[in-house]
């Protein structure tokens, strides 16, 4: 959406960061925008800190959540979380706006801010259906110092994608991920993917789903018979399959909706490392860029430090309408470093005096 780059917004990852590691909040007043368990987890967390949230936007209908309930029944303790969470925004008289999303962030004026300063937005909410779609009638507009969003998680594949493991396109577990086996072998020899690299399924399963990977790992390097994997797998798997069953419910919510991206207007930065906007990603797929590494080179859209890492699946997402799916138009192939590496990090120890220096040519 228009403004998501401004100071002050930042992802649900940013602020749970913010708050747990910094004990810092957001801003004086937050607004709390996207969908999935983070959206209460977070609002609840800038409460606890003494923050005020002015309100929660969730993409998600209230029918899509009680359609979820059935999957908490093997963790009664999500649940329990997450009738908690509702009532501390209930006690704090949060209003959540449900099957609402931001539509644009801007400035305001200091005669109209909110609070002692002048860095207050205005953040336009619209109305949305099932597929994200705006619905008329549904706009009302909030005024906050900050805008904590996030739709959704995508599946780690960095490693996955340098080392050109076969991925398949999967929705519902959040996008990309390596193809695996139920222990976690990929198609290249040796590589193993365990947790949210192989699709979302949450923190408990990820726990069960490395556990079956290790026990492969010992398996397929003769450190345990098939006779003792066989016994201990099982175990694992029933507990994978009764996490998972939540994770998948969840990403499932959280899955980023078409409508959505179809709203994107041209002017918006997709790439906020390269300052690529939508009407390029178009442009650049209207003149003959077929997939996303044509993508980036003819835009430079996730070349930047984040590697793709943010703008990835909207970009991706963007250059399906034009190639026709999103297998056909794949993803960025990974290179390394995968984060981003400093010079002294690279150059460790070495320093200017070990430069070797070639004697004087004769004249």
């Amino acid at each position: 959406f228009p403004g998501w780059t401004l100071p002050g917004v930042m992802g649900l990852a940013a602020a749970t960061i913010l708050l747990k590691s910094q004990n810092m909040l957001p801003g004086r007043r937050t607004v709390v925008a996207g969908s999935g368990p983070l959206l209460l987890a977070v609002a609840a967390g800038i409460l606890k800190a003494g923050g005020h949230v002015v309100a929660v936007v969730d993409q998600a209908s209230r029918g899509d959540w009680l359609r979820c309930l059935p999957s908490l029944t093997g963790r009664p303790d999500l649940l329990w979380q997450g009738a908690k969470w509702q009532l501390q925004l209930r006690r704090a008289g949060v209003p959540v706006f449900y099957q609402s999303a931001v539509e644009a962030v801007e400035p305001v004026e200091p005669a109209e801010a909110s609070g002692a300063g002048s860095e207050d937005f205005r953040i336009t909410l619209k109305a949305v259906d099932g597929d994200g779609r705006t619905v008329p009638g549904g706009q009302r507009q909030l005024l906050a110092d900050s805008l904590v969003a996030g739709h959704g998680l995508v599946p780690g594949t960095d490693v996955t994608r340098l080392l050109r493991a076969r991925l398949r396109y999967a929705p519902r577990a959040g996008g990309w991920v390596a193809e695996t086996d139920s222990d976690g072998r990929t198609s290249v020899p040796g590589l193993y993917v365990a947790g949210d690299g192989a699709g979302i399924a949450g923190a408990a399963a990820a726990g069960a789903h490395g556990e079956l990977a290790a026990l492969a790992v010992a398996h397929d390097l003769g450190a345990v018979t098939f006779a003792v994997s066989e016994k201990a797998r099982q175990p694992l798997i029933d507990q994978w399959t009764r996490s998972a069953r939540f994770g998948h419910a969840m990403a499932g919510l959280m899955a980023m909706r078409e409508g959505l991206v179809d709203a994107i207007p041209p002017d918006t930065i997709v790439c906020r490392c390269e300052d690529v906007t939508r009407a390029e990603i178009d442009d650049a797929a209207r003149c003959g860029a077929r997939d996303m590494n044509q993508l980036k080179a003819w835009t430079r859209c996730g070349m930047g430090p984040c590697q793709g890492r943010t703008c990835g699946d909207v970009a991706g997402a963007l250059m399906a309408r034009h190639a026709g799916s999103r297998e056909q138009a794949g993803f960025f192939t990974g290179r390394a470093p995968l984060r981003p590496v400093s010079l002294a990090e690279a150059a460790g120890d070495y320093v200017y005096a070990d430069i070797p220096i070639p004697k004087a040519a004769p004249l």
